[in-house]
């Protein structure tokens, strides 16, 4: 977790870009309604973010390897976050949300992660932490989705469903509080 928390601190240092934020609402809310069946609520402004970095985008396990030396090195670092996929140039929040979810972190690891940032120079807010948390999950339960009806293979179809399952688990912890039906 500490590496995670160093390689989030580097990258808020090293990969600001002078452009806007992407907006990541209309994506939330539309997938959300698409996905969920109900319509989420989210305060104005949910994913503003002043300081915009070219995210990495990609903090799955299998994305970080142990060198010979013994060294945690991150994989496929520099291309994913300006792909054609969303988030775009965005808060650092993208990836810490995307290492909480991936890695299945309870309360206390999460905790952890957020005192290494922080210890690392990083910046970061609790309220709006949940709500990057609630987007990549979202935008992953979506990918998945998406790719599931497009692929024949059947085992990559089990894959698929079995991960937008647990997507979806992550968006429905996310949105207890605040979830409005329509």
């Amino acid at each position: 977790m500490e590496h995670i928390a160093r390689y989030c601190a580097f990258r808020t240092r090293n990969f600001q870009i002078h452009r806007p934020a992407e907006s990541l609402e209309e994506m939330v809310r539309f997938n959300f309604s698409q996905l969920i069946g109900s319509e989420l609520t989210m305060p104005a402004a949910a994913y503003g973010c002043d300081s915009p970095i070219v995210v990495d985008g990609r903090m799955q396990p299998h994305k970080w390897i142990r060198s010979i030396a013994g060294e945690l090195l991150k994989l496929d670092g520099s291309a994913d976050g300006e792909g054609h996929f969303l988030p775009g140039p965005t808060d650092i929040e993208w990836d810490l949300a995307g290492a909480i979810v991936e890695w299945n972190m309870d309360r206390q690891t999460t905790q952890y992660l957020f005192e290494q940032f922080r210890k690392h120079g990083g910046k970061s807010s609790g309220p709006k932490l949940s709500r990057f948390v609630l987007a990549y999950s979202i935008f992953r339960m979506s990918y998945c989705r998406m790719a599931l009806f497009s692929t024949q293979d059947d085992a990559e179809k089990s894959r698929l469903q079995r991960d937008s399952l647990f997507y979806e688990s992550k968006v429905n912890t996310a949105v207890q509080p605040d979830r409005k039906q329509s």
